[in-house]
């Protein structure tokens, strides 16, 4: 699957979320923090999204980052084995931390894949 087809499909999943909820791309900027016209943008699939900005608007839908994108989400994400990491990304334990403790787990989860390398 090419770049462009994944950031497509990712917001088509995010419109179609958006409109299931009956909300404007302004009601999910004013959820997110993000002006409605990033969020066009990425509903358009010309905005390749950073980890912090979908899990706002996964946080906003109240549900996980990878449910933002279940279509492609086998040819993307690799399966979590261990039922405890598992379990960290897809309960509250991410989606209710701050942003600055979601960069903290990135950056530990970033020395790891490092240590993997060696």
């Amino acid at each position: 699957m090419e770049e462009k087809e994944v950031l497509e499909q990712l917001g088509e999943r995010r419109k179609k979320l958006r409109k299931e909820r009956g909300w404007s791309q302004e009601i999910l900027a004013d959820f997110t923090g993000y002006h409605w016209k990033t969020i066009s943008l990425l509903e358009c699939g010309k905005l390749n999204p950073s980890f912090i900005f979908l899990w706002r608007i996964a946080k906003a839908f109240n549900i996980s980052v990878a449910d933002l994108f279940p279509e492609i989400s086998q040819s993307i994400i690799p399966p979590l084995h261990h039922k405890e990491l598992s379990a960290v990304f897809t309960t509250d334990i991410v989606m209710d931390s701050s942003e600055e403790e979601v960069n903290h787990l990135l950056t530990i989860l970033k020395s790891l894949k490092k240590l993997r390398k060696r």
